[in-house]
């Protein structure tokens, strides 16, 4: 059985960008979508970690109604109509109907493979990773739905000698403290 994992290289939020260490004239990151076999359920999930309302707008000190909690707890069944759940559940529809098109199940993105191989990815609970690019010395980060990141891995550089005795630089992942 396939693992339910989608990722690729896609634009990321605004306030995605910050926590990552994107640059201003950088939009793109690596995203990792875990517990989504289909495009849907991926939209399903970023959905419910992407930000409902702009940072700084006066509805952040209000109670969300009852249509945006539910749209912003990634269940299936909520929808994203504008009259429901405000302009902020639109937007993050939208938004994460974006991020869900270019994240492919067959053509992982770099780095992927190192993290579940690694084993710091559950690959059937529904997450969303981050990180620039797969490089030394970059870091990855579980999003969380309350707009937190926390740093799951770092990738590493290691040199490992194949079976001819030839030495490779291998890319892994390894913890980040």
């Amino acid at each position: 059985m396939r693992a339910a994992i989608r990722s690729g290289r896609c634009w990321v939020p605004p306030e995605w960008r910050v926590p990552l260490g994107l640059r201003f004239w950088e939009r793109t990151a690596v995203l990792m979508v875990t517990g989504a076999r289909t495009r849907a359920a991926a939209m399903h999930v970023l959905c419910g970690h992407l930000p409902l309302l702009p940072a700084g707008s006066p509805e952040l000190a209000a109670p969300a109604p009852d249509a945006m909690r539910a749209f912003g707890s990634g269940t299936p069944g909520a929808g994203a109509d504008p009259e429901d759940g405000g302009a902020g559940a639109c937007e993050d529809a939208q938004g994460a109907r974006r991020m869900a098109r270019h994240l492919s199940r067959l053509l992982p993105a770099k780095g992927t493979r190192d993290l579940v191989r690694a084993g710091f990815v559950p690959p059937h609970i529904p997450a969303v990773y981050a990180w620039r690019r797969a490089r030394h010395g970059e870091h990855v980060y579980r999003a969380w739905p309350d707009g937190s990141f926390t740093p799951v891995a770092v990738f590493r550089n290691v040199r490992v000698q194949d079976r001819a005795g030839q030495w490779r630089t291998t890319l892994v992942a390894g913890r980040p403290w």
